[in-house]
C-alpha cells in the first residue's frame, strides 16, 4: 500500500464518521477543497466512485462502506503496533525533525527542545529554521510551526489561535512627533517599516480593529520607508528609529520592558497572523512527537492574542 493509499483511507473514515467534507476537514486539520481532492484522486486511481456527492450532503458509497468494513481490522493492527512501540512504554527515543521560522524557533522551539532533551535524552533533533513553507512528507519532518495562511498542501495543520502583534517604535523617533499617531488616518506621511512574506516579497498588511468595530480593517502606507523579510529585520529597525512597525509581541515585548521601544496606536487592537502547528499525518504519530508537540503547545500560548 502506498502513502497516498493509506492517506485516503484515513480521510473515507473520517468523511464516514463525521457525514461531509466541511466537518472531515475540521477534524483533520485541513480545509473542505483538500479532503474532497484526496478523495476525488482515490476515486481516480481505482475507476470507482467513493462518495455520493450533492450540495447540501456527502455520503458514501456501497463500494467505499465495503473498502472502510475491509480495511477496519488493518488499520486497529496498525493502531496497535504503534501503541506497542518502547515509545509509548515511556522510554521515548529516536529523531524528532522539527522546522520552524528562526525568531519563533528562537523564542520558543528551541527552549522546549531543551526540556524535552533534558526529560528524555535519547531523543535527537534535527532543527530546520527557515520562513519558507516545507512539504513535511518531502522533507520528512515531523512537526512544523508556520504562521499566516497555509496553501493546500499535504501538512495536517491544527491552529493554535493568532500571534499577539503590537505596534512599536523608538523613543528617538518617537520625541520628534509634535503628536503621536491615534488612528491609521493618523499615520499618513509617518516612515512605516513593512515586512514582506519570504520568498513571494508580498507585503504584510496590518490588520487593524478600532474600538467598538466588529471587523478589523486592512491597511497599509501608499509608500514605506523600509520593507524587509526577516521580521527580526523588522524590530532591529524599528529599534534604530527607522520607522513604526508591526511586530510580535513576543519579539519586542523585553524591548518595550528595557524602554528600548515604545507602543504605537495602543487604543487599536492588532490582529495577527495564525499560528498553525503542523504535522504530517493525524493519527499515524509516534508517541514521542506527541510529546513534544504536547509541550510545545503549552509553551506557545502565552504568544497568543
Amino acid at each position: 500500500m502506498q502513502e497516498r493509499d493509506l492517506k485516503a483511507l484515513l480521510t473515507l473514515q473520517v468523511v464516514a464518521r463525521t457525514g461531509g467534507f466541511a466537518a472531515a476537514a475540521r477534524e483533520l486539520g485541513s480545509t473542505r477543497a483538500a479532503v474532497s481532492r484526496v478523495i476525488a484522486e482515490a476515486e481516480r486511481r481505482t475507476g470507482v466512485r467513493l462518495c455520493h456527492r450533492t450540495t447540501r450532503q456527502v455520503s458514501l458509497t456501497e463500494a467505499a462502506i465495503a473498502l472502510l468494513q475491509a480495511a477496519e481490522a488493518p488499520l486497529q493492527a496498525m493502531q496497535s503496533a504503534w501503541a506497542a512501540l518502547p515509545d509509548a512504554q515511556g522510554a521515548f527515543r529516536g529523531t524528532i525533525r522539527v522546522s520552524a521560522t528562526h525568531g519563533f524557533a528562537r523564542a520558543f522551539v528551541l527552549p522546549v527542545v531543551l526540556r524535552y532533551r533534558a526529560l528524555h535524552p535519547e531523543v535527537r533533533f534535527e532543527l530546520r529554521l527557515s520562513d519558507a513553507i516545507d512539504d513535511l512528507v518531502a522533507r520528512s519532518l515531523d512537526v512544523a510551526v508556520r504562521l499566516g495562511t497555509l496553501p493546500d498542501s499535504s501538512l495536517v495543520a491544527r491552529t493554535l489561535g493568532r500571534i499577539a502583534v503590537q505596534a512599536v517604535a523608538a523613543p528617538s523617533l518617537a520625541r520628534t512627533w509634535r503628536r503621536a499617531p491615534r488612528s491609521l488616518e493618523d499615520m499618513a506621511g509617518r516612515p512605516v517599516i513593512v515586512f514582506q512574506s519570504p520568498g513571494s516579497g508580498v507585503p504584510r498588511h496590518w490588520q487593524v480593529r478600532s474600538p467598538g468595530s466588529a471587523e478589523p480593517a486592512t491597511w497599509a502606507p501608499d509608500t514605506p520607508a523600509l520593507a524587509i523579510d526577516s521580521i527580526e529585520g523588522v524590530v532591529d529597525l524599528a529599534r534604530a528609529g527607522a520607522g513604526i512597525a508591526s511586530a510580535p509581541r513576543y519579539l519586542v515585548e523585553d524591548d518595550l520592558a528595557r524602554g528600548r521601544l515604545v507602543r504605537v496606536l495602543d487604543t487599536l487592537a492588532f490582529v495577527g497572523p495564525e499560528l498553525h502547528l503542523c504535522t504530517a499525518h493525524r493519527t499515524l504519530v509516534p508517541p514521542r512527537v506527541r510529546g513534544f508537540v504536547a509541550m510545545l503547545t503549552e509553551a506557545i500560548r502565552p504568544a497568543l492574542a
